[in-house]
């Protein structure tokens, strides 16, 4: 059975805000649901950030995110499981992967796991996993970014950073 691409319905969509308002457990579910199929549209909301800002303005924009993200990640991982199997702290590391790298990650972080004879990766063999099927040049690559963040952080306050973030990710 297919399931919908969007919601119909407002009640609908109350109910579930409701449980993500007052629930902790499947919070990551829930939003990845109200995302996927476009709750801000029955809100008119142009976005997700719109309609986070304006329908759970409780709730930290960056944890929304990080909630959101690794949902992607897990479904990316599992397609056939629900939402929230995977700890989201395991998951966070390879939110900033490519899908195809995610997998090859993935599988490594599986086959470390097994190798200590746990059910499941954890972080440390997801992040282990990166540091294996990281390539020279992404490993160049973090090691310019690090010096660079250092270099940053020396000649400006975290204020300061912070501030140029938000005018970098502003539209234009």
């Amino acid at each position: 059975m297919k399931t919908q691409n969007t919601f119909n319905d407002k009640d609908e969509v109350k109910k579930i805000e409701t449980k993500l308002r007052t629930s902790m457990k499947n919070q990551r579910a829930l939003l990845y649901e109200l995302e996927k199929k476009k709750a801000y549209l029955l809100f008119n909301c142009k976005s997700m950030s719109e309609y986070l800002d304006k329908r759970f303005p409780e709730m930290h924009k960056s944890h929304a995110y990080r909630l959101l993200a690794s949902a992607r990640v897990e479904e990316h991982i599992n397609p056939n499981s629900p939402i929230g199997e995977i700890k989201e702290s395991v998951l966070r590391p390879l939110t900033s992967y490519k899908p195809k790298d995610i997998k090859t990650i993935w599988k490594q972080a599986c086959k470390l796991a097994k190798e200590d004879e746990k059910k499941a990766p954890t972080a440390k063999h997801v992040k282990n996993a990166i540091l294996l099927v990281a390539s020279d040049e992404d490993l160049e690559n973090i090691e310019l970014i690090e010096q660079e963040a250092e270099i940053l952080l020396q000649k400006f306050s975290k204020a300061d950073i912070e501030n140029l973030i938000r005018l970098l990710k502003k539209p234009k």
